[in-house]
């Protein structure tokens, strides 16, 4: 991956870190403000509690910075680098119970 590139993913993950965790505390404090137990709206909105919610996004900003290092860290395996990507990706079906 070109330097260049690898910034740019790193500035995307860390500015999502930043945005989820924004996003965690606003649903925190202002749960009636979303649609949590309800049927998902247009297909979107999926989670069925607030806990739910919360866990994913605490799980979500706990393991950004184990993607920036999969993104920045070249003498990682390439296998193990999309295996710190990609659970960041699965998290959202797994906390969607």
């Amino acid at each position: 991956m070109t330097s260049s590139i690898k910034w740019i993913a790193t500035g995307l993950l860390v500015f999502w870190g930043i945005a989820l965790t924004v996003e965690m505390w606003h649903a925190w404090h202002f749960p009636e403000q979303y649609p949590f137990n309800a049927e998902a709206v247009a297909g979107v909105w999926a989670y069925k509690s607030q806990q739910n919610y919360l866990v994913a996004a605490a799980i979500h900003i706990l393991l950004t910075p184990i993607a920036i290092a999969a993104v920045l860290i070249q003498r990682m395996p390439r296998w193990l680098r999309w295996l710190c990507l990609g659970m960041y990706f699965v998290v959202p079906y797994i906390t969607n119970g």
